[in-house]
């Protein structure tokens, strides 16, 4: 028994000393803002126009925290999902330049933060040449909306400055059609689960058809994430779908600093 409970008290302190390490690595991420920001476009299927950009956020570079999955995930065990995911905004907006619309990728868990509106405007108050209606929010689900009853009042709020809100990963996870219907979001993002070979796949093509529907009645844009082929855009095209995203169109790229003047 002696034993067993000095081991018990070893192995607690190795995990403490790990979880500590963690909360100084992160920390120092965002003190620091040592991130990179990359950009995808979303492009329209007919005339292969750039309509907008999604943002997309890569740690420091050959660190365990490069990958964004560990980066955000080691964010949300250290309570510091908040101040990365405010950086994330703020670097997106210094870098944003010219009239397209940029997605940046916000969790429920932060857009209904009690502080979040104000942080926001305070942010803004450094870009007054950004049109906010070039902003888009994009929700990005790891758990139910439903359960942040801030988020409605946010998202309103957030309306009443012109920025919209897009619903990420539709068919996949979380992202239901309660999600739909709680959100009302102005742009609904299809999940690369749903479009991956549905060139060969009816049911994938009818679920597709019926969220095209949905949007429709929801008076939402439709956009197709994940598109690697030409019959998967083909699928597209002869749907309606006019909004597409994907490798078979550009692969994300580092976005570069603007230089002054």
């Amino acid at each position: 028994m002696n034993a067993y409970q000095k081991a018990l008290v070893i192995a607690k302190k190795g995990v403490g000393a790990k979880y500590n390490q963690m909360v100084h690595e992160i920390r120092g991420i965002i003190q620091k803002e040592n991130i990179s920001l990359y950009s995808q476009p979303i492009v329209n299927v007919h005339q292969l126009d750039v309509m907008a950009w999604e943002v997309l956020t890569r740690g420091p570079e050959h660190t365990v925290y490069e990958h964004p999955l560990h980066l955000f995930s080691m964010a949300r065990q250290t309570n510091m999902l908040y101040p990365l995911e405010l950086l994330v905004i703020k670097k997106a907006l210094q870098k944003m330049r010219g009239q397209d619309a940029i997605f940046i990728n916000v969790t429920p868990q932060t857009i209904a933060h009690k502080h979040f509106i104000n942080d926001l405007d305070e942010i803004l108050q450094n870009h007054v040449y950004i049109n906010p209606a070039q902003i888009v929010f994009e929700i990005t689900e790891s758990e139910s909306v439903e359960r942040y009853s801030h988020l409605s009042k946010t998202i309103e709020d957030l309306r009443k400055r012109k920025i919209r809100i897009a619903l990420d990963d539709t068919g996949a996870g979380y992202a239901s059609l309660n999600s739909i219907s709680f959100l009302r979001p102005d742009i609904i993002k299809v999940d690369r689960s749903l479009i991956e070979n549905i060139n060969g796949n009816k049911l994938k093509e009818s679920m597709l058809q019926g969220l095209i529907h949905i949007a429709r009645e929801a008076n939402a844009q439709i956009v197709a994430e994940g598109i690697e082929t030409v019959e998967e855009a083909l699928v597209m095209k002869r749907n309606g779908v006019h909004l597409v995203q994907g490798f078979f169109y550009a692969r994300p790229r580092l976005i570069p600093t603007p230089t002054a003047g």
